[in-house]
């Protein structure tokens, strides 16, 4: 078990940190939330750094920055690029050397002016020892807003990206499983491999182009995503539903630019009335990549 501490780093200024024997994990502060640090026992963040910033008119400039991010889908420049620059509130944390990793911690940014969304992140370290990261955005405006909860990994580049899937040999007459591709993704660039476990993308640190798919998986029950880095995985799953989901009806979505490797993972998309939320929550693992394999190969 782990306590949470205060720490300051140079890029991500004020942030709370949770360390346990098998994990790394810091949320920033001073603005977000985002969760700018996870590591695993070797000690390396897998998270990015991104410098590009995005001007919204009437609004301000939404600062990429990098790390985990809660954003709202669908992807609408006015509603989803909102500016987080404001001070995060943290729950009910009466006295944070008290607060251990097992007990839910929940940081909170302020509804914005613009759309009335407030933002949350909920971390806890289960009985596995893995991370559990909730999301919830809550409709703190005066009128109903079709959105839904959309998780974003943002990691550093080097590594591959997996989307894992169930394959299944057998002859079937409905098909299990839709792909959708962003209009300035290239079909056929090298970045992308598709194999029995699932589509994999290479993470090319300065590439000069981006990519973006996302995969359907109709039904209910668990969907996972990877990303091989360096002698280690950064594993992160979700609960789909039987329910809508936003971007052509897809559960998961992986990006990449010069600048890294998004792992997206997303609820189901839903009209939420004023004072209502809707929400998502994933869990974290970081494995060494031999272990990961073995796994992959024994399922």
């Amino acid at each position: 078990m782990g306590i949470w501490r205060t720490k300051q780093f140079p890029v991500w200024g004020s942030c709370l940190v949770l360390e346990t024997e098998r994990l790394q994990v810091a949320v920033t502060l001073e603005w977000g939330p985002r969760i700018c640090l996870l590591a695993g026992r070797q000690g390396r963040n897998f998270m990015s750094e991104n410098p590009l910033e995005v001007d919204v008119p009437g609004i301000g400039t939404y600062r990429l920055r990098g790390g985990h991010r809660l954003w709202r889908a669908p992807e609408v420049l006015q509603d989803t690029y909102i500016p987080d620059e404001s001070p995060v509130r943290v729950v009910d944390p009466e006295d944070l050397s008290s607060v251990c990793s097992g007990d839910p911690l929940c940081f909170v940014q302020k509804a914005d002016p613009f759309t009335g969304v407030e933002k949350a992140l909920t971390l806890w370290v289960d009985d596995q020892g893995d991370l559990r990261v909730g999301h919830r955005l809550t409709n703190r405006g005066h009128t109903p807003l079709r959105m839904a909860a959309w998780a974003i990994t943002a990691l550093r580049p080097g590594g591959t990206g997996m989307v894992l899937t169930a394959f299944c040999p057998e002859p079937g007459f409905q098909p299990d499983r839709a792909l959708v591709f962003w209009p300035y993704t290239n079909p056929a660039d090298e970045r992308i491999r598709f194999c029995p476990e699932g589509i994999r993308v290479r993470a090319v640190g300065g590439h000069p182009g981006a990519l973006k798919m996302g995969w359907r998986r109709p039904g209910e029950g668990p969907l996972e995503m990877a990303y091989l880095l360096e002698g280690e995985v950064f594993v992160k799953s979700f609960v789909r539903g039987p329910r809508d989901y936003p971007d052509m009806g897809v559960n998961a979505e992986i990006y990449t630019d010069g600048y890294g490797l998004e792992l997206e993972s997303l609820s189901a998309l839903e009209t939420v009335e004023p004072g209502a939320s809707v929400c998502l929550t994933e869990t974290w693992s970081v494995l060494p990549e031999d272990a990961f394999l073995s796994r992959m190969k024994n399922e």
